[in-house]
């Protein structure tokens, strides 16, 4: 009887105790084989495959062809950008040089309505002169040499040949020479009207 006792404990201890887990139910633990020995060890994780190895570089070309894509969009955008701000440059160029000119230009009429109220001012100046000359004429065919505010009135208002005959009127005029002062009015008038010719 001792024998069979024996070989029961021995056969106990050899076999080591089974986890226990919460529900009071046994755990079981996967061995492999090793081919050393027989120890055993927890098992490796599955070698990759030929399918997944294709799948992991297709998604590394479409990840490379969206970053290109994304290159060449941006790459448009820059360039587009970079349009618009030379068309905005130009066109604020164009705006100050179009300001530049609308200022000229008002300038420009300024000075243009200036010249016409001084042309209109002398006109009536010079149309006003000869009208005093004209009764100057008709005085010293009188005889009488009371001409001397018209002679004033038209130097004063006359230019080049016509005020110089004006001039020769008055020095007649000082020598006594009606006759020539009258003259030399009609050519002071005449000169005058050619002047005020537009």
């Amino acid at each position: 009887m001792l024998l069979p006792i024996l070989l029961s404990l021995s056969l106990s201890q050899a076999r080591p105790p089974a986890p226990v887990v919460k529900d009071g139910g046994v755990a079981e633990v996967k061995k492999t084989a090793a081919p050393d020995a027989g120890v055993a060890r927890a098992e490796s994780p599955p070698a990759p495959t030929e399918s997944s190895d294709l799948a992991q570089r297709a998604e590394l070309e479409r990840v490379k062809r969206e970053l290109e894509d994304l290159r060449a969009r941006t790459a448009l955008l820059e360039k587009q950008v970079a349009t618009n701000e030379a068309v905005t440059s130009q066109l604020e160029k164009v705006n100050r040089q179009l300001g530049e000119l609308k200022t000229q230009l008002s300038d420009a009429e300024d000075r243009r309505n200036d010249a016409e109220r001084r042309t209109a001012e002398r006109r009536a100046q010079s149309e006003a002169a000869t009208s005093w000359l004209v009764a100057a004429q008709n005085t010293l065919a009188t005889g009488s040499t009371n001409v001397g505010d018209a002679l004033r009135a038209a130097e004063a208002v006359y230019t080049g040949a016509a005020l110089r005959n004006v001039q020769y009127a008055r020095q007649a005029l000082a020598s006594g020479d009606l006759s020539a002062a009258r003259q030399y009015i009609a050519m002071a008038i005449f000169e005058a009207q050619v002047q005020s010719r537009p």
